[in-house]
């Protein structure tokens, strides 16, 4: 399963909107006071209905035909509070909101075409995924939740080699 995919009007033609909801409900056989299950990152209300993540997607990938396209994810709920606490490094965060990747990027006609990236964007390192609905471990591990940066900000290019073999550089303010 991916992501529910609009066409827009063809005045914007090319361009994607999509996304999903996903929802849980976890207990813990503790009882902790306030409900709160501590050293968890993603799932820390107790015996409570949560909206993990709903994410809404903007995007208009780049082709040879129209070397320019962007990407704008937008994810409210209680995932956005960690990973917007993450990302800024701040530890803390209350906002259900978060800008998860915000970029343009451009194919430039170069070889087999070099494509660059600028913005912000997901993590390519760890085992797991920020989107929760595609993650195989609900709860996350504590190496992803602790360990591993989930996004990027600056320019990443990658360049095809060959249909097997790819390049990618970037220089980026991580975590």
């Amino acid at each position: 399963p991916g992501n529910a995919i609009v066409q827009l009007p063809s005045g914007l033609h090319g361009v994607q909107m999509g996304g999903y909801v996903d929802t849980s409900f976890t207990y813990n056989f503790n009882e902790p006071n306030g409900r709160t299950s501590f050293l968890r990152a993603f799932d820390t209300r107790a015996g409570e209905l949560m909206l993990n993540q709903a994410k809404l997607f903007l995007a208009k990938p780049e082709d040879e035909s129209s070397p320019v396209g962007f990407r704008t994810d937008l994810i409210f709920g209680t995932d956005a509070e960690v990973i917007g606490s993450v990302t800024t490094g701040l530890g803390s965060g209350t906002d259900e909101i978060d800008l998860f990747q915000g970029y343009v990027e451009y194919l430039a006609p170069i070889g087999n075409g070099l494509d660059l990236k600028f913005g912000k964007f997901t993590t390519l390192h760890g085992a797991e995924v920020t989107e929760s609905k595609d993650n195989w471990n609900f709860s996350r591990s504590f190496l992803y939740a602790w360990a591993e940066p989930l996004t990027h900000t600056g320019i990443r290019a990658h360049y095809p080699v060959m249909d097997n073999l790819m390049v990618m550089a970037g220089v980026n303010n991580g975590w």
